[in-house]
This record gives structure tokens, C-alpha cells and sequence, in this order.
């Protein structure tokens, strides 16, 4: 009978293989203990068989707890359904790769780690790396509360609600729920809630309330030690902090980690912004340095809108100040160029609009002809060359025009409009004298007439009673001289007054 072949397994000795088999596992061992990654064996049934010194280094878990738990139990509980779906594809033979998920640590907090994964069906058994990529993540999170902060401050102002985006876009960015923002009450020095925003999620209303209804001042809480501080300050868990007088309420809601910023101006803190997680949160230096940056960014955007709203407020004050006067006003530049004017300077020249007069040369436009109707060339414009030395110009014996060809006599002022001490401009303001003329006139000729119809007729019965008064036509009885001599006294005292009016008629 022949022999059966022997096979290569036979010819080694069992001693020898079992040999091999420690070393392979001894092998195995090392690279378990001394790989910088997290490695890690698990079965289908949601348990990890087998994970190496590196989950403790970077967890803080001991392997016997995370041997005796379903994984899942660390998996934070917005990854879950994630973490299910991919397990799902390893039991089908799909490999997971670049699969990214938050695993709780020791202390409470979350770490974003990198999976790539493998399985062996018919075994059972999945084979996974993990990678601790939370530095990664934060980073990424920083950039994003920048961008958001930064679009937040680039939205137009008139939108408004700019508080509001910052405080959404960063806490939307750094993965939080919760923020709020405290204005400094400088007479009341203390901090008062102005702005609140959370996640749709949350039922936080007596937590909002208690915000809204708080006040902090220097050293108290959150927000007044980063007041007196003028730093940024991070609470891993607010719970576990001495000097958070609302740590019940946020318990109660479940608020844990917490973070707040000053936002300074030239040094002085005006306002503090926090956020809350319901997370405990490792802190982050890096993070509460770029929130320092952000603070300023927003106080010079705050300091600016304020400058902004200070100038337009004076600018409405001088534009109700200059519609609500009766004169007309404009203002021009160096060149003569239109660049203001009020309403009542629009009306007398016969528009309808300021902008059909801005940027326009006013020489040219309303002043171009004498009253003599010949030309006025601009360089003789006594307006023009009152501009080109600084002066101030006064005339009453001259026309504008108006926008349908008309003109009227015009009385005006111009001064110089100086900024630094330099002279940019010039304001013109101008009355139209039309009825100043025709009042002008009937007083010259109630002046003619009081000195031709009057005072003519006056002086020869002045004359006529003055005769009869001395006896040129003979003696009169006592009670007619008597009544003579006063109608004399009436007449010089009529006289009198006819010259007394006509003299100051001529002094006005």
C-alpha cells in the first residue's frame, strides 16, 4: 500500500508550532502595547475583545472598562446612530474607512477620533484603528467661529441683530448650545443680559429667564470675573465651580462646560459674551486666544458702529436744523460744486430734489446772469472769489435764477467753511426779496405822497391861519382868536409830525 505524502504542517514538530504560535502572539502583544494608535479588536455583538495602551492614554479609561461595556456606551449620543450604520456595512464585508465619531473620556468630555475598520464575517470579529484627531477638530472649530464672526460683522448694519448672529454662528461653529451677551451698565456698574441665543433643541426658558433677569457686577460669576479680569475664563463644568451663582439652574438644564470673552475697547471692557455646552469641556487655549482676538475685533466693530451712529445722528440734526430754517441754504466746494442744501433753498430755486443740485456748479447754474442781464463770468462772481481768499461776502443787489428760467432779486451771505483750520468750502445762504422790494416801494411812495399830497396842502393852511392869526383881516372877536390860535398850535404840531415821519423813513 503506498505511503501518504507528508505535508508541510506534519513535518514541523507540534512543539515547534506551538513555539511559533507564542511568538507570533508575543509579537502581536508588542505591536498592541507599543502602536501610538488606538488599536482595537471587537466582536459583532457591540463588545471590544481585545484594545491596546493607547485608549487609556488617550481616554483615561482603564481596558477593563472598556472591555466590559458595549462600545456604544462611550459613543457620544449624536454619533450613535452613525456608529450603528458603520458597524452595519463591517458585518456585510464593507470596509470602514475615514470614519470619523466622539468617544467619551474619563473625565467627562469628548474625543473626536478617525476609524478606519475592517471585518471578518465569518469570524465575527472587526479589526479598527482609531486616531485621536480633537486637536484637528478644534482647529477646524476656531476657524469656523472666526468666519462666523467675522460674517456676522460684515452683514449690513441696517439688518441688524448682529449680537445675535455672533452669538449663533459661534456657538453653531464650536459644536455648543447655549450663549448669552452682557453689556457694562457704566452708571450702575454692573452687567446687564442684552442678547440670548440657543440651539432649537433646548427647553431653557427659566435658564434664559434667570440670565435676562441678572445682573453681575466686577469678580461675580462668569461674566464679572472676565470684567475684572479683561481675560477670557473657561469652566470645564460650572457645576463644580464656586463662584457660578446660577450653577443650579444650568444643572438643571443640563449645562455643564462653559467659556466667556471680554469685547474691549482701547483696553476697557464694554461688554461679555459666553457660551455653554452640555458637555464637559477640556479647555483650549488656543480657542480662548482666538475668542480674546474675536473680543477686540468686536469692540472695535461695536466702537465703529457707535462712532457711525453718533455721526449720523448729528448729521440728521444738522439736516432737520437746516429744513426746518426758513433761508435758503447751500453749500459749495473749492470749485463751486453743489454739495449740500436744504428744502427751502430747493423750493425757492424750483426743484423738487437735493440731488438735482449736488455735484452741480451753482455759478453756472443759478447766478450766471447780472441783473443788468448781461453776463457774469464766474471768475468776477463775488461768491467765487470770496471762496478763493476765505471770506465772508454780504450782498443785496443781486438775482438767482430759478429751474424754469425765471429769476428773483436775491439778498445773500457767504462764509467759509474751514476743517483743520484749511478751507474746503463754503455755505451760501440767500433770501428771495421780491416782497422786500415791493414793501420797499410803497414806503417810497407813501414817502412821495406824504411829502408832495401831505405836507404841501399843510404848510399853506399853516400860512392862511397864521395870516388871520396876526390881524390881516382885522380884529376877530375874543372866543374866534382863541380858536384860531389853536387851530394854528394844531397845524404847527401836524407839521411837526408829517416831517418827523418823513425823516425816519429816510433813516430806515
Amino acid at each position: 500500500m503506498a505511503e501518504k505524502p507528508i505535508t508541510p504542517r506534519q513535518a514541523v514538530p507540534p512543539l515547534t508550532r506551538r513555539a511559533d504560535r507564542r511568538r507570533r502572539n508575543d509579537e502581536l502583544d508588542r505591536f498592541f502595547d507599543v502602536a501610538l494608535d488606538m488599536l482595537c479588536i471587537a466582536g459583532f455583538d457591540g463588545y471590544f475583545k481585545r484594545v491596546n495602551p493607547a485608549w487609556e492614554r488617550t481616554l483615561g479609561l482603564k481596558q477593563q472598562e472598556l472591555l466590559a461595556r458595549p462600545y456604544l456606551d462611550f459613543v457620544h449620543p449624536g454619533d450613535r446612530e452613525a456608529t450603528v450604520a458603520a458597524a452595519q456595512r463591517l458585518t456585510e464585508g464593507v470596509n470602514v474607512v475615514s470614519f470619523e465619531n466622539r468617544y467619551r473620556a474619563g473625565d467627562g468630555s469628548y474625543r473626536w477620533l478617525l476609524w478606519n475598520s475592517a471585518a471578518e464575517p465569518e469570524k465575527g470579529i472587526i479589526y479598527a484603528t482609531a486616531r485621536d484627531i480633537t486637536p484637528w477638530k478644534r482647529a477646524e472649530r476656531r476657524l469656523a467661529a472666526e468666519f462666523a464672526t467675522a460674517r456676522a460683522l460684515a452683514a449690513p448694519a441696517e439688518s441688524g441683530g448682529t449680537v445675535l448672529r455672533i452669538l449663533q454662528g459661534v456657538c453653531e461653529a464650536l459644536g455648543w448650545d447655549w450663549a448669552a451677551a452682557w453689556r457694562v451698565d457704566s452708571q450702575a456698574q454692573v452687567l446687564r443680559c442684552v442678547e440670548i441665543w440657543h440651539a432649537a433643541k433646548i427647553e431653557g426658558a427659566e435658564f434664559e429667564q434667570l440670565c435676562r433677569g441678572s445682573t453681575f457686577s466686577s469678580g461675580d460669576g462668569l461674566p464679572g470675573r472676565v470684567w475684572a479680569s479683561g481675560q477670557p475664563a473657561w469652566l470645564p463644568d460650572v457645576a463644580q465651580d464656586a463662584n457660578f451663582p446660577r450653577a443650579a439652574m444650568a444643572a438643571k438644564h443640563g449645562l455643564h462646560g462653559a467659556l466667556a470673552f471680554p469685547v474691549q475697547v482701547a483696553g476697557e471692557v464694554i461688554a461679555v459674551i459666553e457660551f455653554f455646552s452640555h458637555e464637559i469641556q477640556r479647555p483650549d487655549d488656543a480657542l480662548l486666544h482666538t475668542l480674546a482676538t474675536l473680543g477686540s475685533q468686536i469692540g472695535q466693530y461695536m466702537e465703529r458702529r457707535r462712532t457711525e451712529e453718533a455721526l449720523h445722528e448729528s448729521t440728521e440734526q444738522v439736516r432737520l436744523l437746516l429744513n426746518s430754517t426758513a433761508e435758503a441754504i447751500y453749500g459749495v466746494d473749492l470749485e463751486g460744486r453743489c454739495t449740500f442744501s436744504n428744502s427751502a433753498g430747493i423750493r425757492l430755486l424750483g426743484y423738487t430734489d437735493p440731488g438735482q443740485l449736488t455735484g452741480r456748479q451753482m455759478h453756472e447754474l443759478i447766478h450766471h446772469t447780472r441783473p443788468n442781464g448781461t453776463a457774469y463770468p464766474v471768475e468776477e462772481c463775488p461768491i467765487h472769489r470770496a471762496l478763493g481768499v476765505g471770506e465772508s461776502l454780504h450782498a443785496d443787489d443781486d438775482i438767482f435764477w430759478r429751474s424754469d428760467g425765471t429769476c428773483f432779486p436775491a439778498e445773500y451771505w457767504s462764509h467759509p467753511i474751514l476743517r483743520d483750520g484749511k478751507l474746503i468750502g463754503g455755505v451760501v445762504t440767500f433770501l428771495d426779496i421780491t416782497k422786500r422790494r415791493a414793501v420797499e416801494r410803497m414806503k417810497n411812495e407813501f414817502v412821495s405822497m406824504v411829502s408832495h399830497e401831505l405836507r404841501t396842502p399843510l404848510t399853506s393852511i399853516r400860512g392862511a391861519l397864521g395870516l388871520l392869526a396876526g390881524g390881516w383881516l382885522g380884529t376877530l372877536p375874543a372866543k374866534g382868536q382863541h380858536m384860531l390860535e389853536i387851530g394854528v398850535a394844531d397845524t404847527d404840531r401836524l407839521v411837526r409830525l408829517t416831517n418827523d415821519i418823513l425823516d425816519i423813513e429816510r433813516i430806515e
